[in-house]
């Protein structure tokens, strides 16, 4: 006995068949459409960014800072010879006897006098009179023969610095003496070039005087 397809029964075989494959597609592309996005996403991740490379932005900080420091350094050396010029004749205007250290004081002369072991005398050096140059020999073991001819020569200030230690022909008592004697007479004669030039700086730095 033969048996025949209903027609009803074929096609609804074709339509399974048709539906399996539509399914089957879909299912394919649900998985490979993950590794697509990770391809468009991996595609953005290689753009190029606009970003400063290490060096440039080294550079950059390199030439701020240097720049503002440079900027400030002039800044300051501007002003430091703004006011070194004033200061630094004020500063050797008061500069004192290395073995003193007390400040300088106004005598009614009008004269300023610093401490000279212990002796008030006028501070430039080459100004002393000869009682100046008495009292200051005395202190800096000056015999009694050179304070004689001080007094014999009326040696002020100014020709009392000239003279050396082997101008005055006498016999000092020890070497000790000697050597401090002439210490003491060479740091006098630097300490009042040094005062006389810090005048100078202190005129020639000083406003005009307005009426």
């Amino acid at each position: 006995m033969s048996t025949k397809k209903i027609p009803s029964q074929e096609c609804s075989s074709n339509m399974g068949v048709i539906v399996g494959v539509i399914t089957a597609k879909s299912y394919n592309d649900l998985i490979r459409s993950p590794f697509r996005t990770l391809e468009s996403s991996s595609g953005l991740d290689k753009q190029p960014m606009l970003t400063a490379s290490p060096s440039v932005r080294s550079s950059t900080r390199t030439i701020s800072s240097t720049s503002f420091g440079t900027f400030d350094l002039e800044n300051n050396n501007r002003d430091e010879k703004a006011g070194g010029t004033i200061f630094g004749a004020m500063n050797l205007m008061v500069e004192l006897n290395p073995v003193s250290a007390k400040m300088p004081t106004i005598g009614r002369d009008g004269i300023q006098y610093v401490d000279f072991d212990g002796v008030l005398l006028p501070a430039i050096p080459s100004q002393w009179t000869v009682s100046h140059v008495v009292a200051w020999a005395s202190r800096n073991e000056a015999t009694s023969e050179i304070i004689a001819l001080i007094k014999h020569e009326q040696l002020d200030g100014h020709t009392f610095l000239l003279m050396k230690v082997d101008d005055f022909n006498f016999q000092f008592p020890s070497l000790r003496q000697r050597l401090h004697f002439r210490a003491a007479l060479e740091n006098l004669v630097v300490l009042n070039e040094e005062r006389l030039k810090a005048m100078e700086i202190s005129a020639v730095a000083a406003p005009p005087y307005e009426v």
